[in-house]
């Protein structure tokens, strides 16, 4: 290192710049080259002179080496040190003063910080006392110093100018001048040693900030996929917590008028407005509502229009601590809680508006989007969560004709001539065979008329991503005198709408994305649905997972079911060998999980991260 540098020249030069410094110069050490060309007739090697000599053995002087080792461009150490970290090259001295000193000379500086005075006769001075500041640049800086004071400290404006005096007018009121504070120029020695320890500060904070946690993972959701886990620990502290934060019933109770608008809360946690606010209208949500540091998104407001103009009522949140307000006008809003405190949460109207059967869904969650709305869910002690592995796959019926919701019965075959081998799959090994023969009405294969079945989902959660993945063989064409599959198709269904097809289809595997939303008419309906439009074939293989796009097939099994405690800790729970997919029964709440991760995992995160910087490995 540079010091170590510069101790080795110093025995083999006979005084390195440090040493001679060090001894002769004082506070104003010259830099090592000043020092070779003004104290050559010493007959000491100079530094640079040494250097040039030794250049291909020692990389050049402590400027020509850092230059080098560091490819920076910068004159010097000090030059590289500030351009990389910042630091001004200054320390803080305080000189003190004893006696009676109205006036005193600073030593040379590089600016005062402050200085300070006492009234030798306080308590009993009557008057206070004027000050003067005189800069090196005939600069002066003036203020007054009130009665009374004991170790009263004046704080100047840091400029970087060096100051020559302070004065102290006022001397028949016995204020006297006891120290002064101010910045002096490092020596080399104290300068590299001050980058030294920013730098390594600078390199432990980085550290801390970006890698503290590499080892420990955490995740929120609906549903929490983990494929990182530690296999020397593979304990999951898990804790079930409702969805949306904001407490039901509400504070401001069920139902009210105010100022011309009437707020009616329904059983789901909605709130219908109606009237015209003759002045602001509020209903409070909750008072005294706990938020521990964070991101949040707030949502759940329609848009009002008032003047022409957007903001007509807002979905308000509070904090209380430090008077801060977050508003959602209908695009929702990310709250970013700073400090762990209490925070208020309440509609308004504002004066006004006019409203007619406006609903607004109030939800508060964790995170920076927003999920579909739920109410709060207050009882977790009817909640159970279920651990699957890498698939999803949780079939509760097949059936040839709708299922209503789980539990419904299943059909074995419809009116459109669609017959299935089975009501359910017991296994990952079960095949599902279909058969489908034409419809004596029709002629046209794309036609409803031809058949379809559904497989029922229990899983499916709103607002989550899916892909679901299967193996289908045709072995039939009824529209055809042989096996010719032209024009043959499967299409799949969710609600009613069709979200992929596939023609010429004969022995592949099929997989299709989709976005889970509940019919409003049908709530309770968890279903794929099957159209081959005349074709028969077998279904097998079955994989769903919460990701957007197919992986490799893992065949499923039954989940595991664990219990909620009251307080939403679930106890005993550990991850798979491989995949761990976890998932509560109760679409208004949410599950966060803490785990140690894979060391090989961190540590590609780390690697990545470090190259993204611009190092490497």
């Amino acid at each position: 290192d540079l010091h170590a540098y510069a101790d080795g020249k110093a025995d083999a030069a006979l005084a390195s710049a440090k040493s001679y410094a060090d001894t002769k110069d004082g506070e104003n050490l010259t830099a090592a080259k000043t020092y070779a060309d003004t104290k050559d007739a010493e007959n000491l090697s100079a530094a640079k002179t040494y250097s040039d000599g030794k250049d291909a053995e020692t990389l050049g002087s402590a400027k020509g080496y850092a230059d080098l080792a560091v490819n920076t461009s910068a004159a010097s150490l000090k030059a590289y040190t500030n351009a990389k970290i910042g630091d001004t090259g200054r320390k803080v001295v305080k000189k003190s003063y004893s006696g009676n000193v109205y006036s005193v000379t600073v030593p040379e500086n590089e600016g005062v910080l402050s200085f300070t005075v006492t009234d030798l006769s306080a308590p009993n001075s009557l008057t206070g006392a004027n000050y003067t500041v005189t800069f090196a640049d005939l600069i002066t800086e003036s203020g007054n110093i009130p009665i009374n004071q004991t170790d009263f400290t004046i704080h100047l404006t840091d400029t970087g100018t060096p100051v020559k005096t302070i004065d102290i007018s006022n001397i028949d009121c016995a204020y006297v001048i006891t120290s002064v504070t101010y910045y002096e120029k490092q020596t080399a020695a104290e300068y590299a040693d001050t980058k030294a320890a920013a730098a390594e500060e600078n390199a432990k904070a980085y550290g801390k900030q970006t890698f503290a946690g590499a080892l420990k993972g955490e995740k929120l959701g609906g549903i929490v996929r983990l494929d990182d886990v530690s296999a020397l620990d593979r304990r999951l502290d898990t804790v079930v917590s409702s969805k949306n934060i904001i407490p039901f019933p509400y504070a401001g109770g069920m139902s009210k008028t105010v100022n011309g608008v009437t707020f009616t809360v329904s059983d789901d946690g909605s709130i219908t407005v109606n009237g015209t606010a003759t002045s602001d209208a509020m209903i409070v949500l909750a008072n005294n509502l706990y938020l521990e540091k964070g991101s949040y998104m707030l949502s759940g407001m329609p848009q009002i229009e008032l003047s022409g103009k957007n903001n007509g009522g807002a979905l308000f949140l509070f904090e209380k601590s430090n008077e801060k307000f977050h508003l959602d006008y209908s695009a929702g809003a990310i709250v970013n809680i700073e400090q762990s405190g209490y925070v208020v949460a309440n509609i308004k109207i504002y004066a006004g508006a006019s409203v007619e059967n406006v609903v607004v869904k109030p939800m508060l969650e964790c995170g920076t989007s927003s999920t579909a709305y739920t109410k709060h869910v207050s009882d977790l002690s009817g909640v159970s969560l279920k651990k699957f592995g890498k698939n999803l796959f949780h079939c509760y019926g097949i059936s040839a004709n709708t299922i209503e919701k789980p539990g419904a019965y299943c059909s074995l075959s419809n009116k459109y001539n669609t017959t299935i081998d089975k009501k359910a799959l017991s296994s990952a090994s079960d095949v599902l065979t279909v058969t489908q023969s034409a419809h004596p009405s029709e002629t046209q294969k794309f036609s409803y008329t031809n058949g379809y079945f559904c497989i029922g989902l229990s899983n499916l959660l709103e607002g989550q991503a899916y892909t679901l993945s299967f193996d289908f063989t045709a072995t039939d064409d009824p529209f055809s005198m042989m096996l010719n599959f032209t024009d043959s198709s499967v299409y799949v269904l969710l609600n009613g709408s069709t979200i992929a097809y596939w023609k010429r289809v004969y022995k592949n595997r099929y997989s299709v994305s989709f976005t889970y939303t509940k019919r409003t008419d049908y709530p309770l309906r968890r279903y794929i649905e099957f159209r081959l439009y005349g074709m028969s074939g077998t279904f097998s293989a079955f994989q769903l997972e919460p990701l957007s796009t197919a992986s490799a097939y893992v065949p499923w099994s039954a989940p595991t079911t664990y219990t909620v405690g009251a307080d939403g800790a679930v106890q005993n729970l550990s991850a798979n060998e491989d995949v761990t997919t976890l998932a509560t029964d109760n679409e208004g709440t949410v599950l966060k999980t803490k785990y140690s991760r894979d060391l090989n995992a961190a540590f590609t995160e780390i690697q990545n991260a470090i190259i993204a910087l611009g190092g490497s490995f």
